[in-house]
């Protein structure tokens, strides 16, 4: 099951956050837009695949930016822009399948459990619809890993 929060996710402490960005190199909007510009290692690693290798639909690039926080750059959408769907749901299901295998490993290894925190990924810029969105994402994360939705406090 879902949680949601309302808040930035980026101001968490510990946990590994979940974002959604092109396969074009480019994170110019939104949440991805807010994370290249409080930590720019995260856009680093996201453009060094990007030009050795080419991003590719639900693949995930990760850095930690302090101990026991992670950044997950989740390649949800070829594209960008424009009034269309640009989100694919089969990339965010295969992005958030790799985020669990990621969150296994770190969590035997440091034994500690993290939370897996996003926003509402795919359902912004992305043009996808929430409820399908979320509904991928609790069927592919167990509930054994503590998923998290944050959401930007209403003004």
């Amino acid at each position: 099951m879902i949680e949601t929060r309302y808040g930035n996710a980026l101001d968490v402490q510990t946990g590994i956050i979940v974002h959604g960005c092109n396969c074009q190199g480019v994170m110019g909007g939104g949440f991805a837009l807010e994370v290249k510009n409080r930590f720019p290692i995260a856009f680093y690693e996201y453009d060094k695949v990007h030009r050795s290798h080419g991003l590719k639909l639900g693949e995930i690039c990760f850095v930690e930016v302090i101990p026991n926080k992670f950044i997950i750059n989740a390649n949800t959408q070829d594209n960008f822009g424009g009034s269309k769907r640009n989100v694919s749901y089969d990339a965010i299901v295969d992005c958030f399948k790799e985020v669990v295998k990621l969150a296994a490993v770190i969590e035997q290894h440091r034994n500690v459990n993290l939370e897996i925190i996003f926003p509402a990924i795919g359902a912004g810029l992305g043009g996808g619809d929430w409820k399908i969105i979320s509904a991928l994402i609790d069927v592919v994360v167990p509930d054994s890993f503590k998923k998290v939705l944050y959401l930007l406090p209403k003004e």
